[in-house]
């Protein structure tokens, strides 16, 4: 029965299972590479797009900070119009 393990038929499905085996693993890291790789462009792009909007975004802040100086406070402070309603 030792024979039969070890006969050279036996061997080949062996190895030809195993290279099979390889390949298909190798697929697998192949494609998960390139997702990652999507992944990563995507990520870059948004963090670029996030750090635009920061940008636009503290530059509308110094506009507002701007205008509030030369308007926004001349009647001393701040008085919320009637319509705006506290919340307590």
């Amino acid at each position: 029965m030792s024979e039969l393990l070890h006969s050279p038929d036996a061997e080949l499905a062996a190895l030809k299972a195993r290279v099979a085996r390889l390949e298909r693993l190798e697929e697998q890291v192949y494609f998960q590479e390139r997702t990652l790789s999507a992944l990563n462009e995507a990520i870059t792009l948004q963090q670029r797009q996030l750090d635009d909007l920061q940008g636009r975004m503290e530059a509308v802040e110094e506009k507002f900070r701007e205008l509030w100086e030369l308007v926004g406070n001349e009647g001393g402070e701040a008085t919320v119009p009637p319509h705006y309603m506290k919340l307590a």
